[in-house]
């Protein structure tokens, strides 16, 4: 088997297991706007993480393809770690402070 499928396969288990801990953190939501976030919130991650990666490969000396495979396999890893980190506590933050202010109503 490939070492970038392996790694796919791991990246892929990573994001599932980053969608449900988000899907559950976000309980005081609808499921549908739970989805919603989800996807929007990946979305956001990818695009900070391939920003960084960007960033940070631009003074490196190596061949372009080998570049572009690292850079990929960054982004298949660390979009989701960051995704579950992030979307995961930011979630739960904003519920508490939907039902704070629904109490306080």
């Amino acid at each position: 088997m490939d070492v970038i499928m392996v790694i796919r396969l791991i990246a892929l288990l990573i994001f599932g297991v980053s969608c449900v801990t988000i899907y559950h953190n976000t309980n005081s939501y609808e499921p549908k706007y739970r989805i919603v976030y989800i996807i929007v919130g990946t979305a956001i991650m990818y695009f900070i993480t391939s920003l960084i990666c960007s960033m940070n490969a631009k003074g490196i000396n190596v061949k372009e393809e080998a570049l572009n495979d690292v850079q990929s396999v960054i982004k298949l890893i660390f979009t989701p770690i960051n995704s579950l980190i992030v979307l995961s506590y930011l979630g739960n933050t904003f519920g508490k402070v939907k039902d704070n202010v629904i109490r306080n109503r």
